[in-house]
């Protein structure tokens, strides 16, 4: 990892919900300094900028916290939205869900303005009554928490879903794919900064995923 460089660091991270969390906060600043700045290539995989491929081992030694209180502290940069993961075998790739937003454009006023709507629209997208619904509340807990993690993702680059219809039948497709195919389809969407699920791009087969340029992703969890 190079050293050089510098990063923003907006004054809202004060008003993080876990701006007071020691090893939430110490991830979340590890993470802003120590993802790709560009996109770049890793054994084949597409790494694009704001993102970065670890391990929880290497990721312990590097922030400098245990294996279970860096997973702790993931797990809340997930349920907040500042991140989404894609797991494989060995390693997982990590994406800053506002990394665009953060370290892009130099207007100050365009910045707080930018930072208003995003606040809007995670209140929208959070507290609308989307989790109320029925088939999102029969959705299995990991499919359910990438479903949250896509919808925040949703609200972050102000595209809601404008019926109870469209989310529902989200959430219906949700059930009805295995969990490793809809986090390697919400996360290829996160990290492309793509407004849909592209669920036919990839296909199937055994222990992997194939799509259609032949690259082989094995299946796993971390």
């Amino acid at each position: 990892m190079k050293s050089s460089g510098w990063i923003k660091l907006h004054r809202s991270l004060s008003d993080w919900e876990w701006y007071d969390d020691h090893n939430a906060s110490r991830l979340l600043i590890h993470l802003l300094i120590s993802v790709n700045y560009e996109d770049k290539i890793w054994k084949g995989q597409d790494v694009k900028a704001g993102s970065m491929i670890l391990s929880w081992n290497t990721l312990s030694k590097s922030v400098g916290l245990s294996v279970k209180q860096c997973r702790v502290a993931m797990k809340k940069l997930e349920s907040s939205g500042e991140v989404a993961r894609y797991r494989a075998d060995k390693w997982q790739a990590v994406t800053l869900c506002k990394w665009d937003k953060l370290q892009g454009g130099d207007d100050e006023r365009a910045g707080n303005r930018a930072d208003k709507g995003q606040f809007e629209g995670r209140k929208r997208a959070t507290t609308k009554e989307y989790k109320e619904y029925k088939e999102v509340k029969e959705l299995k807990k990991e499919a359910f928490d990438i479903f949250v993690t896509w919808m925040n993702y949703k609200s972050e680059i102000k595209d809601f879903y404008k019926s109870k219809t469209s989310i529902v039948q989200l959430a219906n497709k949700f059930n009805s794919e295995p969990i490793d195919k809809i986090k390697f389809v919400v996360n290829n969407s996160i990290q492309n900064g793509w407004k849909g699920l592209f669920w036919d791009k990839y296909v199937m087969k055994s222990d992997s995923f194939t799509d259609n340029n032949g690259v082989i992703t094995k299946r796993g969890i971390v």
